[in-house]
């Protein structure tokens, strides 16, 4: 197997590029042939997420690119695409996720490695989002299989030693792991991507409820939104929902308080 690992998709992410760069230093061997890349130079010069666009949505069929990314695009694909099996894209967040790996495409191998992952820590969290394969916009479609590696929580700009340490090792877990065993994957718990709900209108804030408990289940009534003078805003609909990227800073500019997602099995 060839992969391709990237860290610092997002400039103000740097944990994931500093993965890479210690891979690069430290040029172990293991199972799996690999190369490290990092994602969006430019943007950790100035210390932000992205400078034009969001390379993380510059991909597949809907992607969308414009300026710095739009070149920067093209030069990851110039490199990777079509090179390697197997994409490894590095990530942190500032909300409670813990260690997490994001499905956006529905290859075997993407789901084997992250079972194996959860197999290996039964606290890890493994997403699928709503839009797989060529309709996903993210980096690591530039290759046939591939994982979002997810970390959190941290601040923007901030390299945090323990989330380095995990980090790192997630990424050599799969770069030694073997791809050609055969690993059960039906029964595993995986939380599927099914909506996002924004602030409503107003000064609204997360509600202390649910503010730093991604994943822990959301129930009809339950309150999910506060405002200064006390009043709540509960969960309306029947269906119970698991949230996560709860008050992320990157959604913040969508006016996005956290994702929603049902929990289930393969």
């Amino acid at each position: 197997m060839k992969i391709a690992v990237v860290g610092g998709t997002h400039g103000n992410e740097p944990v994931g590029r500093e993965v890479v760069e210690i891979l690069k230093e430290e040029d172990r061997d293991f199972r799996n042939e690999y190369r490290c890349f990092i994602g969006n130079p430019q943007a950790y010069v100035e210390k932000k997420r992205y400078v034009d666009c969001d390379l993380n949505r510059a991909f597949g069929k809907k992607g969308v690119r414009r300026g710095y990314e739009k070149i920067r695009a093209g030069e990851l694909e110039d490199e990777i695409r079509g090179k390697f099996d197997f994409c490894i894209d590095l990530h942190t967040t500032t909300s409670s996720m813990g260690l997490t790996a994001i499905f956006n495409n529905t290859h075997e191998l993407t789901r084997k490695a992250g079972v194996y992952l959860k197999s290996e820590i039964p606290d890890f969290k493994l997403i699928e989002e709503v839009d797989l394969d060529e309709d996903c916009t993210h980096l690591n479609r530039l290759c046939p299989a591939g994982v979002t590696l997810e970390v959190g929580p941290v601040a923007n700009n901030v390299l945090n030693a323990d989330l380095i340490l995990k980090l790192k090792h997630l990424v050599e877990k799969l770069l030694d792991f073997d791809f050609s065993q055969n690993f059960k994957i039906q029964g595993t718990e995986y939380f599927k991507m099914n909506g996002a709900i924004n602030f409503p209108s107003g000064r609204w804030y997360v509600h202390p409820n649910i503010e730093g408990h991604d994943f822990k289940e959301i129930k009809k009534g339950d309150p999910i939104f506060l405002n200064s003078k006390g009043d709540s805003k509960e969960w309306q609909q029947a269906e119970s929902c698991f949230p996560f990227f709860i008050n992320e800073a990157a959604y913040l500019e969508h006016q996005c308080a956290f994702l929603t997602s049902l929990r289930k099995s393969y």
